[in-house]
């Protein structure tokens, strides 16, 4: 009796052991490589949101302030009536309702590249400012009316022989935006972005795994169109 209790409580062999510790060391790794998988797909998410949301807010501002352009003047009366640079990214100059002098240019912000933005209130104001983070580059066209029906002929960047920035009635504005957060992408994201205004666009590429995105828009110039 003694003999048959001692053969029933004989332990667990080499073997078993081995076999018990090899299928906890897999539910681990499946665990960890889960719960990686699971993360950086959330900071993928979470990275494309931010760049729609930084991307759609630098458009809407833009938007809102140059339909405000050139109210109750021309470029003989005011040299900052609407102006620009045509450079590696271009910038916007212009006179609102208010006859504040506004500015839209990119720049170094605090995380990179930026919308940076000057209200052109010397009193109230706060100056140049970085507005939207993100933005690399922006690209601008003029659109000229040559035949005064408030319908743009053509467009063209700032400084082009021929243009006459009284009859520009409308801009169309690209930018270039990157993702603020590295890492969330496991392959080079590019992009086709005409980043010097010549109509040919080029592949942009971004750095340390972040999003590239490009956003469009053509901004009528209202005071031009309705006066």
């Amino acid at each position: 009796m003694i003999q048959s209790l001692k053969r029933n409580q004989n332990g667990v062999t080499l073997i078993e052991l081995m076999i018990a510790l090899s299928l906890g060391i897999i539910v681990t790794f499946m665990t960890i490589k889960v719960y990686v998988d699971h993360r950086q797909a959330f900071r993928l998410i979470d990275a494309t949101n931010r760049l729609q949301e930084n991307g759609r807010l630098a458009i809407e501002f833009l938007s809102i302030n140059i339909r405000e352009a050139a109210y109750n003047c021309t470029n003989t009366t005011s040299s900052t009536c609407l102006t620009g640079v045509n450079s590696t990214t271009d910038s916007i100059t212009f006179d609102d309702v208010d006859s504040d002098t506004k500015k839209f240019l990119i720049s170094n912000g605090e995380n990179g590249k930026s919308l940076f933005f000057d209200d052109g209130d010397s009193t109230n104001g706060t100056g140049t400012e970085e507005y939207v983070e993100g933005i690399e580059n922006m690209q601008i066209l003029y659109g000229e009316d040559t035949d005064n029906d408030k319908i743009p002929n053509y467009y063209v960047p700032y400084g082009t022989s021929g243009l006459s920035l009284d009859n520009v009635v409308s801009v169309r504005i690209s930018l270039l935006a990157q993702s603020v957060e590295t890492g969330v992408s496991s392959s080079v994201q590019t992009v086709e972005y005409d980043n010097d205004d010549d109509g040919i666009k080029e592949t942009e590429s971004a750095s340390n795994g972040r999003l590239l995105k490009v956003f469009n828009t053509t901004i009528q110039i209202r005071n031009r169109v309705l006066n």
